[in-house]
């Protein structure tokens, strides 16, 4: 009976949509628009069509911006769009191994808007930073009174001098994640103190709800680079769950996986496998 009532619970909290928030910002009209009408809308702001895939009840769409370097995955529905999230670059066909050249994955974008601001952190040895990413792509650091600059890049990155960090969004600000050592800094809107975490996320919620939309396999990793762990699974119908424990933000999060892409990604906070 618990669990009868347990699972009741999961699937109701699953009927709440989980992408409003991240859609982009300026595409977050057309999230109910008629899919015939979303189409032409797209077009217009600049997106190319790439590609479609089916399953089930909906059809997953991935539309390409060139001029901002933008992937977006978009989720029809009943003939509607359900949902617009930003989708990693190879969805689009982009990346390495797109258009012959090698270097279309590194090329500036214009950064969501999320990331977009002044931040400040803590580094590594205590040193006080405060980055500026600019709407253009511009990325600023100022570290102890010592300026670097570098670019935003595609796949939600920046490169200072060399140095390529994945950004994330967290709740109050940004977390960088080094690509090449694991080092993470989380960053605040407001004040010095998010702190640099040694190759974890410290007690920060990690914000996954970008991951809607991906590819499973795509997903799994990203759950793993923010310091999450699998910890249990089942499936329901067509629907397979998979739970996600990250300890130091004491989060843990049910992902639901349909026709091979996350479909949302819930905080349920309490499992017997969440400790």
């Amino acid at each position: 009976m618990k669990k009868l009532i347990y699972m009741t619970l999961i699937l109701g909290m699953l009927s709440i949509p989980a992408f409003a928030q991240d859609t982009p910002r300026d595409l977050r009209d057309l999230v109910g628009a008629r899919a015939s009408s979303g189409e032409s809308e797209l077009r217009r702001r600049g997106f190319t069509f790439v590609k479609t895939e089916e399953g089930g009840d909906r059809k997953w769409s991935n539309w390409w911006n060139n001029r901002r370097s933008l992937c977006i995955t978009v989720v029809t529905m009943n003939g509607r769009y359900n949902a617009i999230v930003d989708s990693p670059a190879f969805d689009c066909n982009r990346g390495n191994n797109a258009g012959g050249g090698g270097n279309n994955n590194n090329q500036q974008m214009n950064p969501p808007a999320w990331a977009v601001g002044t931040f400040y952190g803590s580094g590594p040895n205590g040193e006080r930073i405060t980055l500026t990413i600019s709407n253009t792509g511009n990325v600023q650091a100022d570290i102890n009174g010592g300026m670097s600059y570098g670019i935003y890049i595609t796949g939600n990155r920046f490169n200072i001098n060399g140095a390529i960090a994945r950004v994330t969004r967290q709740r109050n600000g940004i977390l960088t994640t080094r690509v090449d050592n694991g080092e993470q800094i989380a960053y605040s809107l407001t004040t010095w103190g998010g702190g640099n975490q040694g190759g974890n996320q410290g007690g920060n919620k990690v914000d996954v709800s970008d991951l809607v939309g991906a590819r499973a396999s795509f997903g799994e990793r990203e759950m793993q680079s923010r310091g999450f762990r699998n910890v249990d699974g089942f499936k329901t119908g067509n629907t397979s769950y998979t739970i996600w424990w990250r300890r130091q933000s004491r989060q843990c999060i049910q992902v639901a996986t349909a026709n091979g892409r996350y479909d949302s990604l819930v905080d349920i906070q309490t499992h017997p496998r969440c400790n």
